[in-house]
């Protein structure tokens, strides 16, 4: 499950955005997000979270959440 978060607010980094979109998955799930895809130009380094870097997120928009395994249960840390 993911939460899609989008900003094209030029003024933040990177960094600030996926901030704000885990602050974000906190507050609506109650936990840490394990997972992060973001576009090349946003790819950034967040301690704790594996950010990936995939060709089909447009710039600006970060998918913060947990992978779910071929099971249908969410992958253990």
């Amino acid at each position: 499950m993911y939460l899609g978060w989008y900003d094209p607010d030029r003024k933040k980094s990177p960094e600030r955005k996926l901030s704000e979109a885990i602050e974000r998955y906190r507050r609506k799930w109650g936990r840490d997000p394990r997972v992060a895809l973001v576009n090349v130009i946003d790819a950034t380094h967040y301690p704790g979270l594996d950010v990936r870097v995939v060709s089909h997120v447009a710039p600006n928009t970060f998918f913060v959440g947990e992978d779910l395994d071929s099971g249908g249960s969410f992958l253990a840390a």
